[in-house]
């Protein structure tokens, strides 16, 4: 289970790349007028039991305003809180155990709606992405590698949700593609994603929401 922790919070970081990403989630849960989300892990072995992995708010602008992770034993591994300064800045504050504050750091975070290029490098060089004529990113390549590598590819159905991705995972000995597949609600949000790798199923997330009252 550790495994399968690790890969799915390199899933979680690479997913942040995108400004789009942000936006469209955001639009989407508020629209849908979501609060919570708590995303549970399937027994693999067992269907009827899964554990709580993460669970996080939102405010009624669809904005993430607080997360949690946790441990296989349901313990606390990790407390976020977010702030919002402008549209295009967010403030990550970082909470101990108890819930005090022990760390601030702010992050780009783009929510004026404004279309980004079809093709443009990183900041670092490293990769270059590649947009649809929606703004979503499609793909991401590491132009330091030669040849050039695909990191992540997605693709989007006719609502312009994302329901399938390919993420490249390296590992000690190599490296190798995960496909997640996404199952979603009339409403657009998401209830399941599989995740496959060498055409073995290796995690299934179970996503429950909670919305606003009013």
């Amino acid at each position: 289970m550790r495994k399968v922790i690790i890969l799915l919070t390199l899933i979680i970081t690479y997913s942040s790349f995108s400004q789009s990403i942000w936006k469209k989630g955001a639009d989407l849960k508020k629209r849908n007028g979501i609060k919570e989300t708590t995303i549970y892990l399937q027994n693999l072995d067992n269907e009827s039991e899964k554990r709580i992995w993460d669970w996080s708010s939102y405010d009624k602008e669809g904005k993430l305003i607080e997360s949690k992770r946790f441990l296989e034993n349901g313990k606390l591994k990790t407390h976020f809180k977010f702030e919002y300064p402008t549209k295009k800045t967010r403030i990550l504050i970082y909470l101990d155990k108890r819930g005090n504050e022990t760390k601030r750091v702010q992050q780009e975070f783009d929510l004026s709606g404004e279309k980004e290029p079809l093709v443009e490098k990183s900041k670092s060089g490293i990769f270059r992405y590649e947009y649809d004529e929606n703004g979503n990113k499609i793909k991401v390549w590491n132009i330091k590698k030669n040849p050039e590598v695909l990191q992540t590819e997605v693709f989007f159905d006719e609502n312009n949700l994302r329901y399938k991705e390919r993420l490249l995972i390296t590992r000690k000995f190599g490296s190798e593609y995960m496909t997640r597949i996404y199952t979603r609600d009339k409403s657009g949000n998401i209830l399941k994603i599989i995740s496959e790798m060498e055409g073995e199923i290796n995690s299934i997330e179970i996503h429950e929401h909670k919305k606003y009252s009013t």
